[in-house]
């Protein structure tokens, strides 16, 4: 029997060991293996996996207007399909929109998630980009839209939601966000805490308590600034008349206008631009959840 030279083959085997380390190092960032992605922050491998127990509405936009939890279908008011961060996207124009009615769990959200990708073009004006109406009000009872002031590169991207009949006064955010490129913006509250988050492309844009001087939702918070006004916290919404919403644009700006308060105004147009895999919780994720559905996402799982 031939004798092994130990001294030899240790070496020799830990070179081995190294090289095939080296050679099977998972790969975290875009190009994963196909077909065996490595697993993200909290042991997720595809983005439908994310929140999956409060995903209350999910529409992929991938050649239809198919809500995929409820299999119901938005109607198509002009907008069409292209290539979008996941195979087809939704494309608007300045008249385009889509409209659909929203389920029982969109109408009763108390706390939500909103996360989509959306590219841009450059707008001047106020532009839709989705809502869930109020149909005896000027304002829906969540509204997701840009407006101008943001730059020639940048447009300012805005949240505006109501708690019965008290609409939060902190509505605007001065969240910058560029044209003609793909981004993932996902907008979080948290009825417990009366927190608003905003993420771009996975990283937090700041922390906002949704409160309003002398309302009377919940109790009186004073406030890091100990010189500013108490205010109280916005607690957990309740929708009013949530029956109709719609998709790149204002609820006044469809046709028939969504809301009986208001119609087409011309300081707002629709949504022209194109976006991608639109979902919606019933809950606000964290951040490791945002990251990671943005990461998921991002790689086309």
């Amino acid at each position: 029997m031939k004798h092994i030279n130990l001294k030899r083959a240790i070496p020799a085997l830990l070179l081995a060991s190294v090289l095939f380390s080296a050679c099977t190092k998972v790969e975290r960032d875009d190009d994963f293996t196909a077909g065996n992605p490595p697993p993200l922050g909290g042991g997720y491998t595809n983005s439908n996996q994310v929140a999956a127990a409060n995903l209350v509405g999910y529409w992929a936009f991938n050649g239809s207007l198919i809500d995929s939890v409820s299999g119901v279908s938005a109607v198509n008011a002009g907008s069409t399909f292209e290539a979008g961060k996941k195979g087809l996207g939704y494309k608007g124009s300045s008249t385009a929109y889509a409209t659909f009615s929203p389920t029982a769990a969109l109408q009763g959200l108390k706390s939500y998630t909103v996360s989509f990708w959306i590219n841009s073009p450059a707008n001047t004006g106020a532009i839709g980009i989705f809502t869930i109406a109020r149909t005896d009000d000027f304002w829906g009872s969540l509204d997701i839209y840009q407006d101008n002031g943001g730059g020639a590169d940048k447009a300012v991207f805005k949240v505006h939601m109501y708690n019965s009949a008290v609409p939060w006064a902190g509505q605007f955010t001065d969240t910058k966000v560029s044209f003609n490129t793909w981004v993932h913006l996902v907008a979080t509250y948290d009825g417990a805490t009366s927190i608003f988050n905003i993420f771009e492309n996975g990283n937090a844009l700041g922390v906002n308590t949704a409160g309003n001087p002398g309302n009377t939702v919940g109790p009186t918070l004073k406030g890091s600034d100990p010189g500013a006004p108490p205010v109280t916290p916005y607690g957990n919404l309740n929708f009013i008349n949530a029956t109709k919403g719609a998709f790149g644009a204002f609820q006044f700006q469809t046709t028939p206008s969504l809301t009986a308060a208001a119609t087409a105004q011309g300081w707002a147009t629709n949504f022209a631009g194109k976006m991608d895999e639109f979902r919606i919780y019933n809950r606000a994720l964290t951040s490791q959840e945002v990251t990671a559905l943005f990461q998921l996402e991002k790689q086309g799982r």
